[in-house]
This record gives structure tokens, C-alpha cells and sequence, in this order.
């Protein structure tokens, strides 16, 4: 069986994570150029790590042969993307620059 070292696998979630949250940062940084409130480091920070633990527990999730293991973190990692999805919806006319999108 063709084992993913842990490295390995740790640095796609980071590759792929980074490039889900770049356009979104490249937004962010485009339309709110002036915006005096300073730039939400939080929130970009949530938008890294979700993917990141999401692509990397899907690794993990994979390599499991319990299928009770697999079945629970099945539902932990559709809570995290479904919660992702929310943020970004909520947050897009912000990263778009409409003012007073909060």
C-alpha cells in the first residue's frame, strides 16, 4: 500500500488551503484598500485553517479503516466545510468592497 508521508500530506492541505483562501485575500486587498478599520487577520486566519484541517483530516480519513472512526470525522469535516462556505458567503460582500458590508 502507497503510504503519503506526513510531511507530504501536511503540505498539500497547506498548498491547497493557501490557494482556496488567496483569491479571497486578493479581494479583500484590492476593494478595501482604504479601509481605515485595518485589514482582519482573524478572519483570513479562519479561512486558512478550516481547509487546512479539512483537507488534512480528509488524509487521515482516508488512510482509517474504522468504520466508525471514519463515519464521525465523515461528520466533523461537512460541519467544517459547510461552516467555510457559510463564512465565505457572509464575508464576500466585504471582500467585494461594499461598504458597511458588517
Amino acid at each position: 500500500m502507497n503510504r503519503v508521508a506526513p510531511s507530504r500530506s501536511l503540505s498539500i492541505a497547506v498548498i491547497a488551503s493557501t490557494a482556496l483562501v488567496l483569491p479571497l485575500l486578493i479581494l479583500e486587498l484590492a476593494n478595501n484598500a482604504e479601509n481605515e478599520g485595518g485589514f482582519p487577520v482573524a478572519l483570513f486566519t479562519v479561512l486558512w485553517l478550516l481547509p487546512l484541517l479539512l483537507i488534512a483530516g480528509g488524509g487521515q480519513l482516508l488512510r482509517s479503516h474504522n468504520k466508525a472512526v471514519m463515519v464521525a470525522a465523515a461528520a466533523v469535516m461537512i460541519v467544517i466545510a459547510v461552516f467555510w462556505v457559510g463564512l465565505v458567503a457572509d464575508q464576500m460582500p466585504c471582500f467585494l468592497g461594499v461598504p458597511n458590508c458588517d
